[in-house]
């Protein structure tokens, strides 16, 4: 197998991303926190902004510490074969390099988008230690076991997505923050290679210790759903801010 600039182990994917799309954008749209950013309500849209910085600033931090401390290349070796665990292995070191760096570019970004609206994140206090399932979606992104770990990046890019469609097609939304909402306008940017979503869902594809492909594909979706889920329930408790923020 010979490394190309759109190699995938899995082309056509595993999982049922339409299905999976759709859930995600039923848990942005049901939930009250992002319906009262789109309406332009200031307070929840500060709040967004501070309740998910937390997660928003160790999701980078997660990609680098885990790419370091996950045992992938000798998982990919015992599932795929010396030769093709090689090669998909030093592919994709670099492309996690990179993901750790474009994480972290949108964390700048996120933070730039707060201080629009007035919001300094850097001198806030960490309000996530009083938010339990904020500290419980921080949590996924440290997994101990890799595919539970690229099915949360994978849950966190569905959202990303749909969040961002939801919020940047909301003038009075984005009013908030001079017209444009960096964040968002990064993540429904349409980018040449892989997306970080083909990369997170192939390598969970590549990491599972089952062979066939159906049994890979619902475990994908009960871990991705359950961590879209967790997302939902974190907003409603972000919503709370909104009477600080």
């Amino acid at each position: 197998m010979t490394e190309q600039k759109h190699w995938l182990l899995f082309p056509n994917g595993v999982a049922d991303g339409v299905h999976l799309r759709q859930c995600a954008v039923k848990e942005v749209e049901k939930s009250t926190l992002m319906r009262a950013c789109r309406d332009g309500d200031l307070q929840s849209v500060r709040a967004l902004l501070i309740g998910f910085w937390p997660f928003v600033y160790e999701f980078e931090k997660a990609i680098d510490i885990q790419a370091r401390r996950l045992p992938l290349r000798r998982i990919l070796t015992e599932h795929l074969g010396l030769t093709t665990a090689q090669q998909y292995f030093v592919s994709r070191a670099k492309i996690l390099r990179q993901m750790h760096e474009e994480e972290g570019e949108h964390a700048q970004i996120w933070r730039g988008d707060a201080l629009k609206i007035g919001a300094d994140l850097e001198s806030l206090p960490k309000a996530h230690e009083k938010l339990p399932l904020m500290e419980a979606l921080i949590a996924t992104a440290y997994a101990d076991d890799p595919f539970k770990f690229f099915c949360a990046l994978a849950a966190t890019e569905y959202i990303a997505e749909e969040l961002s469609r939801f919020l940047c097609a909301s003038s009075v939304f984005t009013s908030c923050f001079g017209g444009r909402f960096g964040w968002g306008d990064t993540h429904i940017a349409v980018h040449d290679g892989l997306s970080h979503l083909q990369i997170d869902e192939d390598f969970a594809a590549a990491v599972h210790p089952a062979k066939d492909r159906k049994q890979i594909a619902q475990a994908m979706e009960r871990e991705i759903l359950a961590v879209q889920d967790l997302f939902g329930r974190a907003s409603e408790e972000v919503f709370m801010l909104r009477r600080d923020a």
